[in-house]
Formats: C-alpha cells, sequence, structure tokens
C-alpha cells in the first residue's frame, strides 16, 4: 500500500467512525463494550489494511470485520442475560450491511438536493448540523427570532426529504 493509498484508507476510516460505532450498538443491543468494540475494531482495520482493494465497498469491508470483533468481544463477556443470542446479531448483520448501499444511495441524493438550495440555505444547514451551532445563537448572528430559525430549519428538512423521496421514487440513481 503506497502513501497516498494509505492516506486514502485513513480518511475512510475516519468518515465512517460513526456509521461504525452505530452498527456495532445495532450489534450489541446496548451501549456497554461500543467504545471497545470500535477501538478493537479499527486496530484489526489498520492492521489488515493490505487487505483492502481500494475502488471496493470500503463500508461493507469494515462492517464484516466489526462483525467479527463483535462475536469475539461477546465470546469475552460470559453469560450476560441481556445480550443477543448469536442467530440474532448475524441476522443483524446482514440486514445492516444489505442497508449500506440503500444508505449510501440516499445520501448522494442528498448532496444533490443540498446543491438545489440557495447559497444562504446551504450555509444554515453547515452552521447547524456540520459545524454544530446551536439554534439560538444562529438566530441571534442573523438578527432574527429563535422560533423562525426552527421553522426555517424544519422547513428545510421537509424540503430535503421531499426531494430526496421523489429522486428515489423516480428512480434517480445519483
Amino acid at each position: 500500500m503506497d502513501d497516498r493509498d494509505t492516506q486514502q484508507f485513513v480518511t475512510d476510516l475516519t468518515r465512517i467512525q460513526r456509521r461504525l460505532s452505530a452498527y456495532i450498538l445495532s450489534l450489541l443491543g446496548n451501549a456497554r463494550g461500543v467504545e471497545d468494540v470500535l477501538q478493537e475494531t479499527n486496530v484489526v482495520l489498520w492492521a489488515k489494511r493490505g487487505e483492502f482493494t481500494p475502488g471496493t465497498n470500503f463500508v461493507g469491508w469494515a462492517f464484516r470485520v466489526a462483525h467479527f470483533q463483535v462475536l469475539a468481544y461477546r465470546k469475552t463477556q460470559g453469560r450476560d442475560r441481556h445480550k443477543f443470542d448469536d442467530g440474532l446479531v448475524e441476522s443483524l448483520a446482514q440486514v445492516a450491511e444489505e442497508s449500506t448501499g440503500d444508505l449510501d444511495r440516499q445520501r448522494r441524493l442528498l448532496d444533490e438536493c443540498v446543491e438545489q438550495l440557495t447559497d444562504r440555505q446551504r450555509d444554515l444547514l453547515r452552521q447547524r448540523y456540520e459545524q454544530g451551532h446551536d439554534v439560538g445563537a444562529i438566530a441571534t448572528q442573523a438578527e432574527r427570532q429563535v422560533a423562525s430559525m426552527y421553522k426555517a430549519l424544519h422547513r428545510l428538512r421537509a424540503r430535503l426529504i421531499e426531494c430526496v423521496d421523489g429522486k428515489l421514487a423516480a428512480g434517480v440513481d445519483a
């Protein structure tokens, strides 16, 4: 793996951390152990980075590694009566892996819909969702009422949902 592939690998791995964590949580059934399994998964992914073929489904590959790490973690936990049985974990893993493609498609369509917004609307979304600014702070900066800012964000979310749903119904592929 050359430097560019390693850099892309790190970028891809960093980009999917939230999704990987959510996937692990869905397989464990509770938050206990998620961070440990995520850390172990990252270690294994790094160790096996040479086995990944750039240009293929990175998320699917990472989910598969996480799936095996969840199974290993479950074995070390003994007889916790709150854990899922192995059959359920297998079913959950399969559903999550199959839905990955749908989520990627929806994300691409959402990006297209966001591009159709005005610069001002995109800036509002960036401030709230990318930068994590409080709605009150955004309203103050824009010299607007907090309630009107919440309404504006609600309308933008509804518009984006309608746009993505419309593209999905029309069979548009991003």
